[in-house]
């Protein structure tokens, strides 16, 4: 919306932002030197966010902190790998192939997707046979890569905001 792009459009003018240094975010622990002041490798940041969905990057704005997650990845449970939620999808459709052809007559066509990506399925589709796809690195369980109700955002998250 206009309102990401009026923001984008201020950080690239350095008109708003706090700063932190630029680095992956699983190893965002801002350094401070023995002053407390920040090293010069300072990279503006625009957003500290709530939004799961990537709008702000697909906006432009380039130093966002997703507060909760990001919807568009997954992450292993037991390794903490993390997983493009496209390629996992096509895993998921690749091995279910038979379980979908079999679920989709027996679902209605007018209920089948929601907005929010759910859909409704009739009371007579089995999930005997559905095969969820394993971590590629340990073979753990993979979720969203997102802080659900009741979970906790993770401690380098909340200690980037905190140095912001």
């Amino acid at each position: 919306n206009s309102g990401h792009y009026a923001l984008t459009e201020l950080e690239s003018m350095q008109r708003i932002g706090v700063t932190f240094e630029q680095q992956e975010e699983e190893n965002s622990d801002n350094k401070m030197n023995s002053s407390g002041s920040r090293s010069p490798q300072q990279r503006r940041l625009s957003i500290i966010t709530q939004n799961v969905d990537y709008l702000h990057q697909r906006a432009g704005t380039k130093y966002v902190t997703e507060l909760h997650g990001r919807t568009n990845r997954l992450k292993c449970w037991e390794c903490g790998h993390i997983r493009d939620r496209a390629d996992f999808t096509e895993d998921l459709e690749r091995l279910n192939k038979d379980w979908l052809q079999e679920a989709s007559p027996k679902t209605n066509n007018h209920d089948r997707m929601r907005p929010d990506g759910d859909a409704q399925l009739s009371n007579k589709v089995s999930y005997d046979n559905l095969s969820i796809p394993s971590c590629l690195c340990c073979g753990g369980f993979m979720k969203p890569d997102v802080t659900f109700f009741g979970d906790n955002v993770p401690k380098h998250r909340v200690e980037r905001c905190k140095a912001a």
